[in-house]
């Protein structure tokens, strides 16, 4: 599967063109990442990614979709090609926690969940999320 750097209107297509391969029981609510001039975004045959610079010494992982692979992939080249210089923050589902505790993230803050984020009724497992930090490998 190769990695691609892609424009934010390629990102959307892959992004919504992914609910065809996800099992709906297993499609979270996942948004997708907002455009901004300081994001780039990533798409491989199984997955898209968006990354933010936030900060001089910080990017966030954000609308992260991916199945079979594609998140560990997008993942791993993230962390590859980012984390020598830069901390790596994201939020997700408390199901996924184990996946990004293996990929060396550590929990810094939970939040149940809150109905008032949920009003469609889309997380039918009422998740809560758990926000995740990696550290730049330099200030390790």
């Amino acid at each position: 599967m190769n990695i691609k750097r892609v424009s934010y209107y390629e990102y959307l297509i892959k992004f919504f063109e992914l609910d065809k391969n996800i099992n709906p029981e297993d499609l979270f609510k996942v948004d997708a990442a907002a455009y901004n001039k300081q994001s780039i975004y990533l798409t491989c045959e199984r997955g898209a990614v968006c990354i933010t610079r936030i900060s001089f010494n910080t990017i966030e992982v954000r609308g992260l979709k991916a199945y079979k692979g594609g998140g560990s992939l997008l993942l791993q080249t993230i962390i590859k090609k980012f984390n020598n210089r830069y901390n790596i923050i994201l939020d997700s589902f408390e199901s996924n926690n184990n996946f990004y505790i293996k990929n060396g993230f550590k929990p810094v803050k939970y939040s149940k969940y809150n109905a008032a984020y949920d009003p469609e009724g889309v997380n039918k497992n009422k998740e809560g999320v758990i926000y995740y930090k990696l550290p730049a490998a330099a200030a390790v």
